[in-house]
């Protein structure tokens, strides 16, 4: 088994995309005489916490209660051992990772959380790392020096549906390989309301781009009906992430540039036929 040493290594080095490093630094500690694996983790950057899990996280910011309430919703009884069997585990079992998922989306993570999701990412294909439900694992992924900027690019546009504490780290991968998008205007319109207990899709798509700023729709749907819940959208230019001044992607990263001329093409044929 790896030591947590050399498991800092391989993720503030190894694995780490160079224009990161020295920025991003991995801290672990066990509690002295604690059970298991009870302790702290937090990811730093440039000596500030933006990531942080313990033992307690998920009890203090009332995940426990929420469970007990969404099996109460769902008249799931408590588990019972019979000697020689537990009754009602799939159903308890299904409902907490239900909110363990809503929670981790949240931040709130353990230590074993965070050390599942580290294990996962060491054994799993980047891509796929980048695909994971695991927010965690996305989070080692995104940061990972295999990740080109072509596929930052694709990323970029994933940004917004990313949780916050999450869309953080995509951000900052984005603007230290120099690739900066600030936000000109967002708008929202507000349909009707999403529920405790309903799942909830976000479409993206491109709607306008002309090499200097990129126009993005969303929409907000619910997953079971497709009926509308909301609807938005975001402008961004682009701009030297050094400099601070506007870029022209023809010019400046024609890879990028292809890759959105190609993807509002897509995005548009894709509204016609849906009309």
């Amino acid at each position: 088994m790896a030591t947590w040493s050399g498991l800092r290594k391989e993720l503030e080095h190894d694995r780490l995309c160079p224009a990161l490093r020295g920025r991003v630094q991995y801290f672990a500690t066990h509690y002295h005489g604690a059970p298991d694996d009870y302790g702290r983790v937090c990811v730093q950057v440039d000596g500030k916490e933006y990531a942080h899990g313990n033992p307690y996280a998920y009890y203090g910011r009332g995940y426990c209660d929420l469970e007990r309430a969404l099996k109460a919703k769902h008249q799931v009884p408590g588990r019972v051992w019979t000697g020689k069997e537990t009754l009602y585990e799939a159903e308890n079992a299904a409902l907490e990772a239900q909110i363990q998922e809503q929670a981790l989306a949240d931040g709130a993570f353990s230590m074993t959380d965070f050390q599942r999701a580290l294990e996962a990412y060491r054994q799993t294909p980047i891509q796929a790392c980048l695909a994971s439900s695991n927010p965690l694992v996305r989070m080692f992924a995104v940061l990972d020096r295999r990740v080109g900027k072509r596929t930052l690019m694709r990323l970029r546009e994933s940004v917004a549906q990313q949780p916050a504490w999450l869309a953080f780290f995509y951000r900052l991968r984005l603007e230290a390989e120099g690739i900066a998008s600030p936000v000109l205007s967002v708008a929202c319109a507000y349909r009707r309301p999403v529920r405790y207990g309903e799942t909830a899709r976000i479409r993206v798509r491109l709607t306008a781009y002309n090499g200097v700023k990129l126009s993005v729709a969303y929409r907000v749907e619910d997953a079971a009906t497709g009926q509308e819940r909301a609807a938005g959208e975001s402008i961004h230019a682009f701009l030297d992430s050094k400099t601070g001044m506007p870029l022209r992607l023809r010019r400046a990263c024609p890879e990028l540039d292809e890759i959105l001329q190609v993807q509002i093409e897509r995005d548009r044929g894709t509204e016609e036929s849906a009309k």
